[in-house]
């Protein structure tokens, strides 16, 4: 939920936009100064050091993922459609079995 004069930090482009997947920034750029709340777009570039000291923090139990749902592999059409539902509520992790 954002406040009536809160700030919407837009990150990711999951939306396939074929322009640089940035589509969904710009367009919440240009709808800014229409509306009462301020969107703006975040980009970052991952630097090794702060990869492998996640990947440490992750290795010694201090970051976890929120799991929302594990959907076998056979049911990956179903996983999508929660996506795009907006359904998910912490991450959908498909089920690889050797």
């Amino acid at each position: 939920m954002l406040t009536e004069r809160g700030t919407l930090v837009v990150i990711g482009g999951e939306d396939g936009d074929p322009l640089l997947g940035i589509g969904r920034q710009i367009r919440a750029v240009l709808l800014s100064p229409f509306v009462p709340q301020r969107l703006v777009m975040m980009y970052s570039a991952e630097k090794r050091e702060d990869l492998e000291r996640l990947a440490a923090m992750v290795a010694e139990g201090s970051v976890r993922p929120q799991v929302g749902a594990t959907y076998p592999l056979a049911a990956a059409a179903e996983a999508i459609a929660a996506l795009e539902a907006g359904a998910a509520r912490g991450k959908i992790v498909p089920e690889v079995r050797p």
